[in-house]
């Protein structure tokens, strides 16, 4: 007889879609319900669509209006809460930093363990939000981390916690053919003959937008160039305007376009003929680079954090916050037709075999099926 399914209360902050929002919208239909129960309950920040599409998914979601953290009545109260539903529980899952303090806490109450994914590089402890070192403070019974390179940071910070490491993966619509990229081409006025040079982050200072549109000033008359991503979650809200203001600055308004947030990232990939990530922060993944891969598409990265992890030999590398060598790798890009195919076919297939949907969902269900007996 087959042992019942191991039950999970996965915990997340948000439910406007981020990244980290997308990853689970990825993992739950690809979970094989015999070996795993999910529950998934949202705490109420950054208010979007995500609970309506878990449920989409046939997924119980409880949504909590948390609150923030210095409101000790209704946090203590949501403590409470999940640790009630955690008798329901074989073990909790926090999907983020901040979750972690509420799944901890409910955890420690309910005696169950708590598992930590990871989706950030830990920077030097000195450099930690209140946030990081509440959550850090608390423990947990183990951390799956997104990357090598995420894995390695958890390491120095803490000796000894045990740790997993399960790669992210791209959604099943970025490794099946698409259209909609001749739309997004005509949508911004772009020829069918002329090159486009895209990148996809949200606005963060981080990200290396100035970069990139320096970048662009190099290259001025050799391609159009996309900028895909708004503010979000309240963080540099004013960047944006110094971007537009940079590109006017630059006389590039008819060469670097604004796309704003855009749900149709597979499109947006497919009307690109080169994918950039100038991230000058380090990434724990980066799922725009391995997006751009899936969908064939040659990518320029710098390297920092887990992209050079991510890339392998299936992209082109650069330095950080340097335009000079941006621009050149993307000029012999442009330049090599064969390049481009080439590191697009690399790209496809080392997405295929290391962070595939299917990929994914198998390891946690190895991981969960080893760990079951020690959580139980």
């Amino acid at each position: 007889m087959s042992p019942p399914p191991l039950r999970l209360v996965i915990v997340q902050s948000a439910t406007k879609k981020g990244g980290v929002e997308n990853l689970l919208l990825t993992w739950l239909p690809q979970m094989d319900r015999t070996m795993i129960s999910p529950i998934v309950v949202t705490l109420g920040f950054h208010r979007g669509t995500l609970p309506d599409e878990v449920r989409a998914l046939g997924v119980e979601v409880q949504e909590w209006n948390a609150g923030r953290i210095r409101r000790v009545h209704r946090t203590i109260w949501t403590i409470l809460k999940l640790a009630w539903l955690g008798r329901r529980a074989d073990v909790f899952v926090s999907y983020s930093i901040h979750a972690h303090i509420y799944a901890r806490l409910a955890a420690l109450l309910s005696r169950r363990p708590c598992v930590l994914v990871l989706h950030i590089v830990l920077s030097e402890k000195s450099e930690w939000d209140l946030a990081t070192k509440v959550a850090m403070a608390l423990g947990t019974s183990l951390v799956v981390a997104n990357s090598q390179t995420t894995a390695d940071s958890v390491r120095k910070a803490f000796p000894g916690v045990p740790i997993e490491m399960i790669y992210n993966s791209v959604h099943p619509t970025f490794l099946t053919p698409v259209d909609g990229g001749a739309a997004v081409r005509a949508k911004w006025k772009i020829k069918p003959d002329e090159y486009v040079v895209a990148m996809a982050a949200r606005m963060h200072t981080g990200k290396g937008h100035a970069t990139f549109i320096r970048a662009a000033a190099l290259l001025k008359g050799r391609a159009k160039f996309l900028i895909a991503g708004e503010a979000v979650f309240g963080w540099s809200q004013d960047l944006p305007v110094e971007l537009k203001d940079l590109v006017r600055r630059l006389d590039l308004q008819n060469d670097v376009h604004f796309v704003g947030g855009c749900d149709t990232m597979p499109a947006f990939y497919h009307a690109s003929d080169i994918v950039v990530v100038p991230s000058e922060t380090p990434e724990s993944f980066c799922l725009t680079a391995a997006e751009a891969m899936a969908s064939g598409i040659p990518v320029v990265a710098t390297r920092v954090g887990a992209l050079p992890e991510i890339l392998g030999l299936a992209g082109v590398m650069v330095p950080p916050g340097d335009p000079y060598a941006l621009s050149e790798a993307i000029r012999q890009l442009l330049d090599n037709a064969n390049a481009r195919k080439t590191l697009g076919q690399k790209g496809r297939e080392r997405v295929r075999l290391f962070f595939s949907p299917d990929g994914m969902a198998r390891m946690w269900e190895k991981f969960l099926s080893f760990y079951s007996c020690k959580f139980n």
